[in-house]
């Protein structure tokens, strides 16, 4: 088989936009890869006054990670999404919390069967993380979005350390060599009751009261693109 050698690059970008973002991108090709050459590109929700109903970053913290992986020619393989939350200050509220993301690229579908989603809390007598839930079924999916719900440790006397995420692959449905895809993430925190979660194409909106933090990112499809 044939070996790839690519030099390594390490760029670190902090960008200013409506909804800011601190982005961190890793190319690692220094590495001899036996398989489709990828790169991850991870970017961080941060606080925003324009957002209703904000969570605190002191509070909540929210990253999505994506990985896109070519084939030999050059043409996307997948793209491999995950949305992570972590609660750094346990809410007052512990019920379950909706998450969606959606795409604006109608050349991508979501992988059957892809997805899976794991919430986790810290137990005082085991002194140590344990999962909490785990799911292999999204709540919503549409043509283009997904929804699910983190379910928090809201019987627990003490919870520490809620956190968890979705995981789901995007694939393409002809030949993708070029061209952008605009990822919706959106995280809504219940404040009375339950919750409920609507996706038509990439809007998305909750029913019942709640907390909202919502945010895009663009990512070039295009193999070494950022």
């Amino acid at each position: 088989m044939n070996k790839l050698f690519l030099k390594s690059i390490i760029v670190a970008l902090v960008l200013t936009m409506i909804s800011p973002l601190s982005i961190v991108v890793a190319l690692e090709d220094e590495i001899v890869y036996d398989q489709p050459v990828v790169f991850s590109e991870t970017y961080e929700i941060v606080e925003n006054v324009n957002q209703r109903g904000q969570i605190s970053t002191s509070k909540l913290r929210l990253t999505v990670s994506v990985i896109k992986a070519y084939k030999s020619d050059s043409s996307l393989s997948n793209v491999s999404i995950q949305y992570n939350y972590k609660w750094l200050s346990e809410p007052l509220y512990r019920w379950s919390d909706g998450l969606t993301m959606t795409w604006d690229n109608s050349n991508l579908r979501f992988k059957d069967e892809s997805f899976t989603k794991k919430d986790y809390y810290f137990n005082d007598v085991l002194k140590k993380q344990v999962l909490f839930t785990h799911e292999k079924t999204p709540s919503e999916l549409s043509s283009q979005g997904i929804g699910w719900y983190a379910d928090l440790a809201g019987w627990h006397l003490t919870p520490k350390n809620s956190e968890g995420y979705g995981h789901f692959l995007l694939v393409p449905k002809k030949t993708i060599k070029t061209g952008s895809i605009q990822l919706y993430a959106n995280y809504a925190h219940a404040l009375a009751g339950g919750i409920g979660i609507s996706i038509k194409g990439v809007s998305v909106s909750f029913a019942g009261s709640h907390d909202k933090q919502a945010t895009s990112k663009t990512i070039n499809l295009q193999r070494g693109k950022v």
